[in-house]
């Protein structure tokens, strides 16, 4: 007996197709694996994917309910059917501008047992910033927009150089600003939430949800936290503009990170799905090693 699909999840599907985020589509399929009811919930995000015309990402939903039942009669049928219409499909767009998807390093707190951001590398970190940035552009053309979070320290950073630059930049919010202020900004201190309250006023802003806790129907996915949620819902929305299209900037210590899904994980999801990776080392920028 096919297990029924949580109402949570579909509420979301119905959101995202309402609203016509395919990253936000590709975040739910991958969501949905691995629960007992995952042919359901992605056959729902398939169907969704195909009436959007995402045809490339509905054909990865079909491919991965073969994966799971290789006798799927519908989605065998429906990959057939996206396969013949992707061969109508130019494999990259020329005219699509390339998208930097930004992570790294909040400014260590004071007290902070073992440094990572240091708020006296501030200008070396925003030199390296700014350094990646242009150079992406000087090798891909021109940048289309740049996706980060709002933290202290490096997203800041990111948003601050791109204005600089010309370069358009969404506000991507794990939490509501005032939750988010409390738990990723404020920390550091007060300027930094004026430069927080000053990106948010001129970026689009997305939130992902409204508490901290995960919806009911991921409460049994292990080891996920809205953090790594976050991290995947930034990079599924770049990665709807093409993987090929997809820079991933992380200024980060290339360590495991203090809490579960932060930018290693981020940059092993990334390179999985083929976007180019830049590594700004800050052992190497800082001095930390």
């Amino acid at each position: 007996m096919l297990k029924p699909i949580p109402p949570g999840f579909q509420e979301e599907v119905a959101i995202a197709s309402a609203m016509g985020t395919a990253g936000d589509l590709a975040l739910l399929a991958s969501e949905a694996q691995g629960f007992d009811w995952e042919i359901q919930g992605l056959r729902l995000v398939a169907r969704t994917q195909l009436g959007k015309q995402q045809i490339r990402a509905a054909s990865l939903s079909w491919s991965a309910i073969l994966r799971i039942d290789p006798g799927d009669a519908e989605a065998k049928l429906a990959l057939d059917a996206a396969h013949q219409r992707l061969g109508d499909i130019p494999s990259s767009d020329p005219a699509r501008k390339r998208v930097l998807l930004f992570a790294g390093h909040r400014i260590d707190e004071p007290g902070r047992r073992r440094p990572r951001f240091p708020k006296e590398k501030e200008q070396v970190a925003r030199q390296a910033i700014l350094s990646a940035v242009e150079e992406e552009r000087a090798a891909t053309g021109e940048i289309g927009h740049g996706i980060a979070g709002g933290a202290s320290g490096s997203d800041i950073l990111f948003h601050e150089i791109c204005g600089q630059l010309g370069i358009p930049t969404q506000l991507y919010l794990a939490l509501p600003a005032d939750k988010f202020i409390v738990h990723s900004v404020a920390p550091a201190d007060a300027m930094w939430v004026e430069r927080f309250n000053r990106v948010l006023a001129r970026s689009p802003t997305r939130v992902l949800q409204t508490t901290e806790e995960m919806p009911l129907w991921l409460s049994g996915k292990r080891d996920y936290s809205v953090w790594q949620r976050d991290n995947l819902w930034m990079l599924y929305n770049a990665l709807a503009q093409g993987a090929d299209n997809v820079t991933v900037i992380v200024l980060w210590d290339r360590g495991a990170g203090d809490r579960q899904g932060g930018t290693a994980d981020l940059v092993q999801q990334a390179q999985n799905h083929g976007a180019r990776i830049v590594v700004l080392d800050t052992k190497l920028l800082f001095g930390l090693l």
